[in-house]
């Protein structure tokens, strides 16, 4: 009996010191409140894989680095234009006829160059990464808009190669293929983050760079990793969109850097870094599926969307601030 006690004490403690509790219990609230509204129409099949298990993948897979890359003490504001980027892009290298996964590749590695760019000139010259990275929003998005002055297509045989990878329905048809690679990818980021040396380095870059430095480590180096990380994945969803779609806009995923930090900041990290976790940032991009699926379905007009996630966001990061540190004064 006394063992069980002590179990369901430190079972009980583990779950209120949870780094992402306030974030889940934002989502639970969010889920009640438009069960309340609408009934369970928000959790049959076409919803959940055509609003979160469709669209929901894309954003997340961009979300978790994006927090990785604000617990670490930087921000980037680019990621949006980089998905439109490579949506675009790969359509362009199977216009001209390189095999599907040829063109992957090289989007791929373009994508990881960017996120250098943007480490070096941020790192190397002292530029704010608020700065370096919106000029790089603004930037890569002349790129796309150069790139096409159409609705970007391909040729079926490219689009079915992914298709067949990205696109299969599965669960008896209640998710896509896709979701399977965001769970790998969340797996692997939240070991990364919170079990490794690595992931320690990430923290510490974010929470003290000075100290970070005295100790050993080497914050730039990781901010660095960090960057491309950040950048490559945000290209990975591009392709993963445009090919799950079969179609892509020059103005895709416009806006989604704001969306991603909002998901991130929903999920427990910090502006000022050195806090956050993977599966808060997985948790606040669902929330905010669900927000827009919800709205849509309440009849809501949309245009309010945008007004009610500033007000999620805002009493998330009050949850967040407050919660956290009631938590932390109680179990330490």
């Amino acid at each position: 009996m006394k063992q069980l006690k002590e179990f369901s004490l430190s079972a009980g403690k583990s779950i209120l010191t949870w780094k992402a509790l306030s974030s889940f219990l934002s989502l639970v609230a969010v889920l009640a409140f438009f069960y309340w509204q609408v009934g369970d129409i928000l959790f049959n099949k076409s919803i959940i894989r055509g609003s979160l298990l469709d669209l929901g993948v894309n954003w997340a897979i961009v979300a978790m680095p994006v927090a990785m890359l604000m617990i670490s003490g930087e921000f980037d504001l680019s990621v949006g234009s980089v998905y439109a980027l490579a949506a675009g892009g790969i359509f362009k290298l199977f216009q001209i006829g390189l095999h599907p996964l040829l063109s992957f590749v090289i989007i791929i590695v373009a994508c990881s160059l960017i996120g250098l760019l943007h480490a070096s000139i941020t790192l190397k010259l002292g530029i704010p990464s608020f700065i370096t990275t919106l000029a790089g929003m603004w930037f890569w998005r002349s790129v796309v808009n150069a790139m096409w002055s159409y609705t970007p297509t391909a040729p079926a045989d490219a689009i079915n190669y992914f298709d067949n990878v990205f696109g299969v329905r599965m669960g008896g048809g209640w998710f896509y293929s896709k979701f399977l690679f965001l769970i790998a990818i969340f797996v692997i980021l939240w070991i990364v983050l919170e079990r490794t040396p690595f992931g320690n380095s990430i923290f510490a870059a974010g929470g003290n760079f000075e100290a970070a430095l005295a100790r050993g480590s080497k914050p730039q180096r990781t901010k660095m990793i960090m960057f491309i990380l950040t950048s490559t994945l945000a290209g990975f969803a591009g392709i993963v969109s445009a090919t799950s779609a079969g179609a892509t806009m020059t103005n895709t995923a416009m806006g989604l850097e704001l969306y991603m930090i909002a998901a991130a900041v929903i999920g427990g990290a910090s502006l000022t870094g050195g806090v956050g976790t993977v599966e808060g940032a997985f948790i606040g991009t669902f929330l905010l599926r669900y927000i827009n699926t919800g709205v849509i379905q309440m009849g809501i007009e949309s245009k309010w969307f945008q007004g009610i996630v500033g007000v999620v966001l805002l009493l998330a990061a009050v949850l967040n601030r407050n919660f956290r540190n009631k938590v932390i004064r109680r179990f330490t």
